[in-house]
């Protein structure tokens, strides 16, 4: 039971991590939330590194 906990803790920040960088895209660049989650998508996996590691990346370097 407490490992599910945990399992749902940590997808809630993994997809709060990805919906700033996310967020932060679209603002940015003007872009939808799809196409902000196909630049970070094709970023992690063109350089592979999980997506949330490149969202975290990203939501730290850039002003939102």
């Amino acid at each position: 039971m407490g490992s599910d906990l945990v399992r749902v803790r940590m997808g809630a920040e993994t997809s709060g991590v990805i919906g700033q960088a996310q967020g932060t895209l679209m603002k940015r660049f003007a872009l939808t939330a799809d196409q902000a989650f196909a630049v970070l998508q094709r970023y992690s996996q063109d350089n592979n590194i999980k997506l949330v590691d490149v969202a975290a990346r990203y939501a730290a370097t850039r002003p939102s």
